[in-house]
């Protein structure tokens, strides 16, 4: 658009008003009132109606990323031009009433859309862009009808609709040009949207400048040529008039004085053709340098550097989520990873600077993030790991009848192949590819062997159902890795009305050799300490020459021949059955156990179930430690819990030797 100022001069585009004016026919003295006015035009901050941008969005769907988006568009504008309902609104104000108003003025419409922006129903199940008084259906209608730039804003993987999907009313919408906002490029994404955002304010601003402001005209894009004032004839100029000869003086008495030399003759005088124009004052000129001046400060004061920020503190969230908070701060940022022994794999250690300092704009923030513990190796040469375990209840051995089996999920035979599987085997296979080893099961001949075969070297490990109990840390240390707990199984309708192990009392408990009775021979002797009847232990099936529980001052008694626990309780034998949690849980699965027994209310406690490693190997121990740890910090072991449904028996951290 080409302007006049002050009525008079050539037309000058509002870009290149200030080279013409110095360079053309212009008093100085114009110059200088050009020059101060675009000066105060630059330095003075405009002021645009509030509601000028306003974001258009559904809570439900992109609650999250319009709240971001309000907060960089407030940074760079002024607030007041920036509308977002709830920080935009005041108490007591109308809520339709004002997001009326503030679409009915906006400029720009910025329509935020997720991936359930179309789909998103109320609460008769109808969809929500079908309604006529759908708040984000009124606000986009409004800003089509007004023929007003409206941006669609794509979150989260959205698209734009097709025609079909929408309202007829919001059929402009599609061939609108989108902008895909990520958290991945939040900063660069932000920046593309604000030179579109500045450029289209900036067009506004200036139509309505040249509407309403007085003596400014505006002009057709080419003025005419102003013409050319014929020459003015210069008057004839008089030739010079011709000097009279002096008149010689009377000369006085005296001596005669010498003859004076003849005065040199004039130059010719040669006959102007044109006088030459008048000088202007030098001082209006310095008015031109103190202008130039004036407009090189500012250019200095825009140049300034970049007013501080303070380091968003990250809170818990992800590195990903902590990257978009810096660079919405105006910030850069650097991601570095290092082991720790403490913080998860792929979380926020700390930041530098640290979240609350002050820092320039710009500034880039190093996020030191978690590449979890450092895991110490093995002896070296070390290249395989043998396994000693067992996978099934000796009572079933020769015993088809049998209900207990195997100890599933833990470990249990394949029943294609008879391999071993189950959550032990899933770990041990984690923790050699952490440790860059092989490890190999191989099945001991009884699980009464079990600490055994790891003391004489016959085995380097022992897994499967290996409590860490004070009896085995004689020959052994255990890396605790599970919390499984142990319940008391009691015939259906619990007839005993067993609700906790007080009522124990008297009674008879029995439990297969693999599972320790835990904390109910310590309930027996409290029976025994309130004057009541002990409780009567009894291990299935009976072993010559192994006693469990012998010394531990309760009554036991001797297991019937063929008999497994579960059987003992149905047929009345023994009011309840301990057993762990996980295998307990299992069995209840299966339909020869589920209509017979059940789940009573008591726990018994007996120690988390341990990796057993000979005494004195201590670099054994101490890699597998660290293994465990560092599938623990990359949530390797919580995914490995999941799948056989056990992440609420999880430990949080790998200790050893940690049970009663």
């Amino acid at each position: 658009m080409l302007i006049v100022f002050n009525g008079t001069g050539t037309g000058c585009s509002a870009t290149q008003a200030l080279p013409c004016r110095l360079f053309g026919r212009y008093d100085p003295i114009d110059i200088v009132a050009l020059i101060s006015s675009r000066v105060g035009t630059m330095a003075e901050p405009t002021t645009p109606a509030p509601g000028r941008i306003f974001i258009s969005y559904r809570r439900e769907d992109t609650d999250f990323p319009a709240g971001w988006l309000y907060e960089r568009l407030a940074d760079h504008f002024d607030g007041g031009q920036v509308f977002k309902d709830v920080d935009s609104i005041q108490l007591g104000d109308d809520f339709v009433e004002v997001i009326t108003t503030a679409v009915g003025s906006c400029d720009v419409l910025l329509a935020v859309i997720g991936d359930r922006w179309l789909t998103i129903s109320d609460e008769d199940g109808k969809r929500r862009l079908d309604n006529s008084d759908d708040f984000v259906r009124l606000e986009i209608e409004a800003a089509l009808a007004r023929h007003v730039r409206v941006i669609p804003i794509l979150v989260d993987g959205a698209r734009i609709p097709r025609a079909e999907e929408l309202p007829d009313s919001l059929a402009g919408l599609v061939r609108r040009q989108a902008l895909e906002l990520s958290p991945t490029r939040f900063a660069a994404d932000t920046n593309r949207l604000l030179t579109v955002l500045d450029r289209t304010l900036v067009e506004v601003h200036a139509q309505t400048a040249a509407k309403n402001a007085p003596g400014i005209t505006a002009l057709p894009a080419e003025p005419p040529p102003v013409p050319e004032p014929p020459p003015v004839p210069e008057p004839p100029v008089p030739e010079p008039p011709v000097p009279k000869p002096p008149v010689p003086e009377r000369p006085m008495p005296g001596p005669k004085p010498k003859a004076a030399a003849p005065p040199p003759a004039p130059p010719p005088l040669v006959p102007s053709k044109q006088r030459s124009a008048p000088r202007r004052p030098l001082a209006r000129w310095w008015l031109v340098a103190a202008a130039l001046s004036a407009v090189l400060l500012l250019v200095a004061f825009m140049l300034r550097p970049q007013p501080s920020v303070t380091v968003p503190s990250p809170g818990g969230a992800s590195v990903a989520d902590v990257v978009v908070l810096l660079q919405r701060a105006g910030l850069e940022a650097k991601v570095t990873r290092g082991p720790s022994d403490t913080v998860a794999t792929g979380k926020l250690i700390r930041t530098a600077p640290s979240a609350g300092a002050k820092v320039q704009r710009g500034t880039q923030v190093t996020l030191f993030v978690s590449s979890g513990p450092q895991v110490t190796p093995l002896p070296p040469g070390t290249t395989k790991l043998t396994v000693g375990f067992v996978d099934r209840f000796a009572v079933s051995k020769d015993n088809p009848g049998s209900l207990l089996k195997d100890f599933h999920p833990i470990l249990f035979p394949n029943p294609t192949t008879g391999r071993p599987q189950g959550l032990d085997v899933d770990l041990a296979k984690a923790l050699g590819k952490k440790l860059d080893v092989a490890f190999t099961f191989e099945g001991v001949e009884h699980f009464t062997h079990s600490l055994s075969d790891v003391k004489n070297r016959h085995v380097d490990i022992g897994m499967s159902v290996l409590r860490d109990r004070p009896e085995g840390r004689e020959d052994v240390d255990y890396i605790d890795y599970l919390k499984p707990g142990m319940v008391l199984l009691v015939p259906k309708g619990n007839p005993g009305r067993l609700q906790s192990l007080q009522d124990l009392c008297g009674r008879t408990v029995v439990r297969p050799i693999e599972m320790p009775a835990g904390s109910v021979i310590d309930q027996s002797h409290q029976c025994e300490e309130n004057s009541e009847p002990a409780i009567t232990v009894v291990s299935c099936p009976k072993i010559g020459g192994f006693e469990p529980d012998r010394g531990e001052g309760v009554p036991l008694e001797d297991c019937p021949t063929g008999r497994d626990p579960l059987r003992l309780v149905i047929d009345g034998w023994a009011n309840a059955a301990v057993l762990d949690l996980p295998v307990a849980e299992r069995l209840m699965e299966t339909s020869t156990v589920a209509g017979r027994l059940e789940i009573a209310r008591p726990h018994v406690e007996a120690g988390p179930y341990g990796i057993a490693i000979r005494k004195g190997d201590r670099q054994v121990r101490d890699a597998l430690q660290s293994a465990l740890q560092a599938i623990i910090a990359d949530g390797t072991y919580g995914r490995i819990l999941a799948r056989w449904h056990l992440q609420r028996l999880a430990v949080r951290t790998a200790t050893v030797n940690r049970g009663p």
